[in-house]
């Protein structure tokens, strides 16, 4: 077996059981072409003709760990052999019914029988060169990453809940049971004596403020900026030293009291993602997102939904990454200002266009609200501040809100949602 290492790791077999070409071996190698280019590693298992080869490939291929199982089924009579790969694996298994020659019956008939089972699986029928379809087989890919991604994540929690998130509530134990991402502790203490420690924050510290003014549109003084670049940098250590992805923080009343600012600057880059009041369940999909789409999104909080359907969006920043044309202001923020305490924020200016939103709500991690619509103005003067035209019903959102924090991702993603929330036993309400 030839594994060739990219982004997503994908195991591939083809099933090859009623009558033998070599057409068949050429489409499952254009196959794995395409999906290599598109950025996918190919694990090769080859050619599966019966239940005993698929059981001894299917066990060597999950020693290598890949994100998704991929069988290509290339003719009829295949079904026992379908059933004896879904039954065997441990990952989600991609079922690609290619071609005329009954290949879709039978993994129709093996996916009615493993449906039973619990099985995690995705049925796709079409052409490889088929737009749509490739589409449909990246999603599936991209998913099944995510959630590989996500059970080996970790965050790192500073502080606790903000006490009003009372909808955001969550069990650590189920978070690891369920996503397999451990939660741990910082402490503040161990922050005060980092952002201390010259060996970490070292005198290249004092130019990098300098250096920012170049590739951001810098209204702030220059000194303003020192004690959120510390924290960041901190962060940034612990990102690397302790393999956190992601980190937690009560930002408006804990991290204030304790170290006289927020973490928002920290938004200039995308070494680690940052999650807001200590809202944990919110992290789980923003981290799950930035797997699936290869894309930082950011998360703000709803002010309100006025009567022509417009929802008004505020948040101290956003990643600078997501930023058209390189557009970024980093300045003082307002609402620190009148909590007091004073912090730089990083503030892009968005994209127009498509956007979804999505909640993941619920102790037990349970429930997701979907919706959409389009961005139509962002406000960066003296906060930031995103207005959003919803396409669905307004009272229908309102019935469906879970919480104050809300996931907005460009573009559409709602098949990758609904996709996850299927095989992470999520229930899902769209609006």
């Amino acid at each position: 077996m030839i594994m060739k290492m990219h982004h997503m790791k994908i195991a591939g077999i083809y099933i090859e059981k009623d009558v033998p070409t070599e057409d068949n071996g050429l489409v499952y190698s254009n196959v794995c072409n395409i999906l290599n280019k598109q950025g996918a590693g190919i694990i090769d298992g080859g050619k599966i003709t019966d239940e005993l080869q698929a059981e001894k490939a299917v066990a060597e291929l999950l020693k290598f760990k890949p994100d998704i199982l991929l069988v290509v089924v290339l003719s009829g009579k295949s079904a026992p052999i379908i059933e004896t790969i879904g039954k065997m694996s441990t990952i989600p298994l991609l079922i690609w019914a290619v071609g005329k020659n009954f290949s879709f019956p039978s993994s129709a008939l093996a996916s009615g029988v493993l449906r039973e089972t619990g099985c995690l699986f995705k049925l796709i029928h079409g052409d490889p060169e088929n737009e749509n379809t490739l589409s449909e087989v990246m999603d599936a890919i991209r998913v099944s990453y995510a959630i590989a991604r996500l059970r080996s994540s970790k965050m790192g929690l500073i502080g606790g809940l903000f006490f009003n998130l009372v909808s955001c509530k969550y069990d650590p134990s189920f978070i690891h049971e369920k996503f397999g991402m451990d939660l741990k502790p910082v402490l503040y203490e161990e922050l005060q004596d980092l952002m201390m420690d010259n060996a970490i924050i070292n005198e290249d510290i004092l130019k990098k403020p300098e250096k920012l003014c170049s590739s951001f549109n810098l209204r702030a003084p220059i000194e303003s900026l020192m004690p959120g670049f510390r924290f960041h940098t901190v962060l940034k250590y612990l990102a690397e030293c302790e393999s956190f992805d992601a980190f937690a923080i009560e930002c408006w009343s804990g991290l204030p009291k304790i170290l006289g600012l927020n973490p928002c600057l920290g938004f200039m880059e995308d070494a680690y993602l940052i999650v807001c009041e200590g809202d944990v369940t919110m992290g789980i999909m923003q981290l799950a997102i930035k797997y699936m789409v290869d894309q930082t999104p950011f998360a703000g909080d709803i002010q309100y939904i006025d009567e022509r359907n417009v929802m008004t969006v505020c948040h101290c920043g956003a990643p600078a990454s997501l930023a058209v044309d390189g557009d970024v202001i980093l300045d003082i923020s307002t609402v620190a200002e009148k909590q007091g305490f004073n912090t730089v924020t990083c503030r892009p200016e968005l994209d127009e266009g498509f956007v979804t939103l999505v909640r993941l709500y619920g102790k037990r991690c349970g429930n997701m609200h979907i919706a959409c619509g389009e961005i139509i103005s962002c406000d960066r003067h003296e906060s930031f501040t995103v207005s959003i035209k919803l396409y669905g019903k307004r009272a229908d959102f309102i019935e469906e809100c879970g919480g104050n924090h809300y996931i907005i991702v460009s573009g559409d993603v709602r098949e990758k949602l609904r996709l996850f929330g299927k095989w992470m036993q999520i229930d899902i309400k769209e609006t």
